[in-house]
């Protein structure tokens, strides 16, 4: 679900504990549990490895180039990004945002350690609450 309120944490992947916090003028915050052994053997178990990484994205310093690259892998296009999907610019703004963020490989997003499952899942819940 797209978010619209820019004071609140909104779950946008309930897959991965993904979270987004819209800031306003084209800047977001993303939180989520990532699962760093995807054999059959750690999904089963509650003391697989898993990690929480964070990232702020301003869309302000994306050019146009870079911003084709991030949506790439989720859309055929950025224009089908723009023209085929119905959604406000605001709406479209958070599905970049968050291709960014996950296309995110260069270090630029912070971690948190390795941890369970149900640690990761702590922490994404605090981190959202800000307890």
């Amino acid at each position: 679900m797209i978010g619209t309120n820019k004071t609140e944490w909104y779950c946008t992947d309930s897959d991965s504990l993904q979270y987004c916090n819209d800031l306003g003028d084209r800047r977001y915050e993303f939180v989520e549990v990532v699962c760093l052994d995807f054999t059959e053997s750690n999904k089963e178990s509650e003391n697989g490895k898993y990690t929480v990484r964070s990232a702020y994205i301003d869309l302000n310093d994306y050019s146009l180039e870079d911003v084709e690259e991030a949506v790439s892998p989720y859309y055929a296009s950025l224009d089908e990004l723009v023209y085929d999907i119905a959604c406000s610019d605001e709406e479209r703004d958070e599905l970049v945002a968050e291709c960014i963020f996950e296309e995110l490989t260069d270090g630029s997003a912070t971690t948190y350690g390795i941890m369970t499952k149900e640690e990761a899942e702590n922490f994404i819940e605090k981190y959202v609450t800000r307890e």
